[in-house]
Formats: C-alpha cells, sequence, structure tokens
C-alpha cells in the first residue's frame, strides 16, 4: 500500500497537468498581487499628488494672507507714529488701500509695553502688552522684521489671534514702539475644514515651534496646542517643500503628510490623509479580487484533476540552466558596486583594460561621449578623449607620476591614487582609484568645486586685507599729521589770542576728521566685504544692474545720465548682496569721474566667449578715463593716478567691485582713453551659468547654444 501510494506521488509529480495547473494558479495570483500592488501605489500616489496640489494652493493663501498682514503693518507705520490714537487706527482701517476684513484688531505699543492705541470698540488702550512674546521679540531684536506669534487670547477683545508685529521708528530713525496686526485663527480653520472630504483628514498651519496657528477637520477645528508630530517638524524644518509617510503604530494608523513652507515665516501647511481613507477603494477592490482569485483556483484545481485522470502517463522533466545562475550573480555584483557609488562617477575596468562599469554620472562629470553607456568601451578610449579635449593629462606636468600613473594603464602597478584636477569650465574633480585584487581598478569621481571655491574665497579675502590694511594707513598719516599741526597751530593761536588763526586751524581740523572719518568708513566696508561668506543662488544679473542703476539716479537726481542695456536675461548662481555692490561701486565710479559737463553715458552688453567658455559682461562709460598703464593700479584702494590736470584719488569703489568678483571665482579688468571713457570687463565662469536668454545651462554643456543665444 506504501510502494502504490509513493508511485501515485511519484507520477502526480512528473504529471505535466499537475505543473500546468500550478503555472496557471501562480501566474493568476501573481497577476493578482501585482495589480493590486500596482492599484495600491496608484492610490497612494494619487493621494499624495492630490494632498501636495492642495498644499500649493494653502501655501499661496497663506503666504498671500501673511504678505497683506505685513503690508497692513508697513503701511500703517509708515503714515501714523507712535502717538497716533485709536481713532487714527480706526481711519486708517476704512482707506480702501488698507481696507482688509481678515484684519480683526490693529494696535500700537509704545516702549514700556503699553497699548497706547487700538481699532477695538472697547477702550483698550494702557493694556499690558510687554510680556506677550510677539512684542517683547522687537525690544531684543535690533532688525526691522516681521514676527508671527502664536495664538493668544488678545486683552483687548478677549478672542483667539494670531499676531503679527514690526518696528515703529520715529522722524529720527530710532526705535520708538511696536505696531501689531491680527487675524482671527477660527476663520482659516473653518476655511481649511471646508475644504476637506474624508472623516480622517486635517489641514493645519503649524510653526516650527510646533504650535497650531490654525486646524481644520470634517470633525472639528481647533487652535493652539502643540504637534506631538516630532517626524513631520523635522521634515518640514529639513526641507521645504515634502511628504512624509508615516508606517502605522498601536496608537494610530499610517498618515500621508504633504507639507510647504510659507517662506520667510517659521511656519508650514501641511495636508494629513490617514491611509486607510486612501485606500478605502483599494481595499474593496482587493476583496473582490481574493474571492475571485479563490474561486478560480478551485475551478482550476477540479479541471487538473479531471485532466489528469486521461493524461496520467504524460511527463515533463524541468532542468535548470546553471549559467543563468551564474549571469544572475554577476548582474547582482555589478548592481551592488553601482548602488554604493551612485552619488558619485564611477568606472571599474577589469585586467584587460575593458571598461565593465561606466554610470550616467561619470559620464556628465566630465562629459564623456554618451554613446560610451551603450557599448563595448576600452580605457584608452576614455583617455584618448580627454586627452584630446585637453581635459585631463596633456596639461601635467612631467614630474607628475603619480598622476601620470592615474591616467595610464597599468595593471602591474595598480595602486590606490587619488587627485584633484580643475576642468575647463572651472569645476573641479576629485579623482580616487583602488585596485581589485584580480587586477583592475575601481575608479569615482565627484564634483568639489564648493569646498575648493570656499578655499580660494578665503584666500582671495586674506590677500585683500593685507593690501587694504597697507594702503589704508598710508592715507590715515596725511590727515592725522594734519590734526596735530592744527592742534599746534591752535595752541599757539590761543596763547597769542588771535581769534582768526584760531577759526582757520579748528576748520582745518574739522575737515581732517572728516578726511579720517571717510577712510576709516570705507575701511570698515572694505573690511566686511573681504570677509563676507558667499550665500550664493539664482540671481538675474539684469535685475540686479536696474537696481543699482536706480540707487544712483537716487543719489544724483540732478546729473543728466543716458543708459543703455543690451544684456540678455543672465541667470547665475552668485551671492546677490555681493555683485549688487560690484555694481553700485561700478555706477559710483561712472558718476564720480564725469567727463567735464557732459552727459554721462552708460552702456552695458555682454557676449560668450567660446575660447575658454565663459560670458563676458562689459560696463562701459564715457567719463574722464584714465592712462592705459594704471589698468592694474585703478583696483587699489585709494590709488593715486596721473591725469591731465594732476593727481587723481581713485577712492574704494573699483577695489571693492575687484573683491566682490574675485570672492566668486571670476575675473574683472579694465581698460580707457583718456577723456574717451572706460569699460569694464567681468568674465563669469561658465560653472555659474545657470541660464542665458532662455537657454537652460549648468556648469558646463553645450556651447553651441550658449553662443548662439548670447549672439
Amino acid at each position: 500500500m506504501t510502494a502504490k501510494r509513493m508511485l501515485s506521488f511519484r507520477t502526480l509529480l512528473t504529471d505535466a497537468t499537475v505543473w500546468v495547473a500550478l503555472g496557471m494558479v501562480a501566474v493568476m495570483w501573481v497577476a493578482i498581487v501585482v495589480t493590486l500592488r500596482d492599484e495600491r501605489q496608484q492610490a497612494i500616489r494619487a493621494a499624495v499628488d492630490e494632498s501636495s496640489k492642495l498644499t500649493i494652493a494653502l501655501q499661496e493663501q497663506a503666504a498671500n494672507m501673511f504678505a497683506d498682514l505685513d503690508r497692513t503693518l508697513k503701511l500703517s507705520r509708515a503714515r501714523l507714529q507712535s502717538t497716533a490714537t485709536s481713532d487714527d487706527l480706526r481711519r486708517l482701517l476704512a482707506e480702501p488701500d488698507l481696507a482688509d476684513p481678515r484684519v480683526e484688531f490693529l494696535a500700537i505699543i509704545d516702549l514700556r509695553g503699553y497699548v497706547v492705541a487700538s481699532n477695538a470698540k472697547s477702550d483698550a488702550v494702557k493694556l499690558y502688552a510687554g510680556d506677550r512674546e510677539h512684542v517683547a521679540f522687537h525690544f531684543t531684536t535690533p532688525e526691522d522684521v516681521a514676527f508671527l506669534g502664536k495664538p493668544v487670547i488678545a486683552r483687548a477683545t478677549s478672542r483667539l489671534a494670531v499676531p503679527m508685529t514690526r518696528k515703529i521708528y520715529d522722524a529720527d530713525g530710532q526705535f520708538d514702539g511696536v505696531i501689531l496686526a491680527s487675524i482671527s485663527p477660527n476663520r482659516v480653520s473653518d476655511y481649511y475644514a471646508s475644504l476637506l472630504t474624508s472623516e480622517g483628514a486635517q489641514i493645519a498651519l503649524i510653526g516650527f515651534d510646533g504650535v497650531y496657528r490654525a486646524r481644520g477637520s470634517r470633525s472639528k477645528s481647533s487652535i493652539g496646542g502643540t504637534s506631538q508630530d516630532t517626524a513631520l517638524l523635522a521634515a518640514a524644518k529639513q526641507s521645504p517643500v515634502g511628504v512624509l509617510i508615516e508606517p502605522a503604530t498601536d496608537k494610530t494608523s499610517a498618515m500621508i503628510h504633504a507639507y510647504r513652507v510659507i517662506e520667510p515665516f517659521p511656519v508650514f501647511v501641511s495636508v494629513t490623509v490617514r491611509e486607510m481613507d486612501a485606500l478605502a477603494e483599494y481595499t474593496a477592490h482587493a476583496r473582490t479580487a481574493t474571492l475571485f482569485g479563490a474561486i478560480m483556483t478551485a475551478v482550476i484545481v477540479l479541471l487538473a484533476v479531471l485532466i489528469m485522470r486521461n493524461r496520467r502517463q504524460l511527463g515533463r522533466t524541468i532542468s535548470v540552466l546553471e549559467s543563468n545562475k551564474q549571469m544572475l550573480a554577476e548582474k547582482t555584483q555589478q548592481l551592488s558596486v553601482t548602488l554604493d557609488h551612485m552619488e558619485r562617477g564611477l568606472m571599474m575596468v577589469d585586467r584587460e583594460g575593458i571598461v565593465r562599469i561606466i554610470n550616467r554620472r561619470l559620464v556628465e562629470l566630465i562629459d564623456l561621449p554618451p554613446q560610451f553607456l551603450s557599448r563595448k568601451l576600452l580605457y584608452s578610449e576614455v583617455v584618448a578623449d580627454l586627452m584630446a579635449r585637453r581635459d585631463f593629462g596633456n596639461d601635467l606636468a612631467a614630474g607628475e607620476s603619480g598622476l601620470r600613473q592615474a591616467m595610464d594603464f597599468d595593471t602591474s602597478s595598480a595602486v590606490p591614487i587619488k587627485y584633484i584636477r580643475r576642468r575647463k569650465n572651472g569645476r573641479y574633480i576629485e579623482v580616487q582609484s583602488e585596485p581589485m585584487p584580480e587586477g583592475g581598478f575601481v575608479r569615482t569621481f565627484s564634483d568639489i568645486t564648493e569646498l575648493c571655491r570656499r578655499d580660494e574665497a578665503m584666500n582671495v579675502s586674506a590677500r585683500n586685507l593685507h593690501r587694504f590694511t597697507q594702503i589704508a594707513s598710508r592715507d590715515l598719516q596725511e590727515p592725522m599729521h594734519d590734526i596735530s599741526s592744527q592742534v599746534a597751530r591752535l595752541r599757539e593761536a590761543f596763547e597769542r589770542r588771535d581769534r582768526s588763526h584760531s577759526d582757520r586751524a579748528i576748520n582745518h581740523l574739522a575737515e581732517s576728521a572728516q578726511k579720517v572719518r571717510a577712510v576709516a568708513n570705507d575701511l570698515v566696508g572694505y573690511t566686511q566685504q573681504c570677509v563676507r561668506t558667499l550665500e550664493t543662488r539664482s540671481t538675474v544679473i539684469g535685475d540686479i544692474i536696474a537696481q543699482s542703476f536706480g540707487r544712483m539716479r537716487q543719489r544724483y537726481p540732478d546729473q543728466r545720465v543716458e543708459f543703455v542695456s543690451r544684456l540678455p536675461r543672465i541667470e547665475v548662481n552668485c551671492d546677490p548682496d555681493v555683485i549688487r555692490c560690484v555694481f553700485d561701486s561700478l555706477f559710483a565710479n561712472a558718476f564720480a569721474f564725469r567727463n567735464g559737463n557732459l552727459p554721462l553715458e552708460i552702456k552695458v552688453y555682454g557676449q560668450f566667449c567660446s575660447q575658454n567658455e565663459s560670458y563676458q559682461l562689459h560696463f562701459r562709460d564715457n567719463g574722464s578715463g584714465f592712462m592705459s598703464n594704471d589698468h592694474e593700479r585703478i583696483f587699489e584702494p585709494f590709488a593715486r593716478l596721473m591725469g591731465q590736470t594732476g593727481h587723481i584719488d581713485m577712492g574704494i569703489d573699483l577695489a571693492l567691485a575687484q573683491v566682490g568678483v574675485e570672492k566668486h571665482g571670476w575675473k574683472i579688468t579694465g581698460n580707457s582713453v583718456i577723456d574717451m571713457g572706460s569699460t569694464f570687463s567681468i568674465l563669469i565662469a561658465r560653472c555659474d551659468l545657470i541660464e542665458v536668454d532662455g537657454v537652460r545651462q549648468m556648469g558646463g554643456g553645450d556651447v553651441a547654444q550658449l553662443v548662439s543665444a548670447a549672439a
């Protein structure tokens, strides 16, 4: 009996019908599982997309609300003083450009912390508000910034409010109090609740301090309280926009959070949806699919049993190919190496000189031909391409044996190598090479441009400060000597009781003191520019130039000036404050050295230099100019040049411009003809170009496109 059972079991295992049936069942269930998995992912993705789109609208609404509230504060303090009355505030809020129904309360608080005026119907003056965080902030902070406070019960109205405050200044520009405007968080919470469709969803306006400014859901709307979701707070502080999916715990279900930070305020808006609500339709479909799979499995098993009765003698043998296993193992190893180096450019070369692995990041970093990714490649081809473009290799000194070995392929002397190269487009690449035990090597390429630029900026700052200290000490000696001489004359005049000589000495003393003060102010400004740390971001150069020209027109309203800009739209990666100082200095220099009574003419234009793959910006004026042999000395602080009418003191403007340009790793030069004007050229490194006249470009790429756009 046992032998018959074993024979029946063996026949069952060798029957093709069994395997066909099992295969059909497996395929069906795999299809069901894959389909349900895709549906689940789509449901989650749809919930994330819907929440993200809602956060965009909510961010814009909240940003506009806070901007309007800040605008009300700025316009109110511009039209009122700290001595304004409550009636003045009510009349002010009735003006068309300040009438905002969202502003429920407006008040002025004096330096003692007491409310001296408000728009409240009840008499809210003389209430003490100095202990409030949003008021006390301005007594300890020197900057004039808007402060968005936590929800509090307003003492004047006894209603919950979210306050925003700013400083008030008197006629002399001194701090004279605080102006406060508040909105009702209940209205915001009710608005949030009206946008939701599911019971478990929630929209919240949360500060980085964890306190809710407003919170709305289908069940209730509330304000205040502290968010217990530390993961969401940490994510919002780390990234201004994002999505956070929290797994389920013993007390809470899984949650999907979409959030956006409302800059420049330390608050963010979040849309929270329960994962079970997002997957409600999927869950119902999953039950139906599971039931369908169970029924179909029973049908297939039943059909298989019926077929096996008629085809017991049919059998099949399944063989497993060892070559496929080996190939799978090799692919797994290659994938593991690739994943370990995804952040860097990666190349693996075997002992025969064949490139086994090369990733897309490496092709982007060193501008290799894209076809290198899709065909069999030799390491010698990579080296030949780099040397043909003189990007690595040809410019190496003969004595740099380590670098020569890095470029050459020699398995017999493969040793760990690490070096840094500067590419033609201005970017710095760190190359590391590690030998493999079986021969060949693995080489990684990292972009360390920002680190190298910080080092260069520190070195430039040190050199500029040393040069300026020497020059400033020389220029301070003359006025200090004049002060000493005039003090001696003043003493002699007092001893002789000579009033006229005393007055002249005092006047000379005042002039010399003004010179010392001017030199000291220039010293402070130059020092700040030298030691400033760059905070780079995307900046449109044309906007900076227009702003600088507007400031110069305000300083010299009576001057006749013709300003022409033929500059295309250029977007670069730079520190806008430092570049703004550069063009302020160039405009100041142009206004300071006009050519007699001729109207001042300033032209700005640019061109792309294909030779060194950079963009050259030209700033030209028709001023008095300088001698050609002084083209380098003009950038020295307080340089004294020889002109047609004698010595010319250049001041500090061009020195400030040179410091700002060189801190970015750029270059500035000057050319001039006496009485024909000057031209200052700024060479912008290609790696800092983001967009030129609509062509997006970041750190290298299609030179032909940039040349065409610049033309």
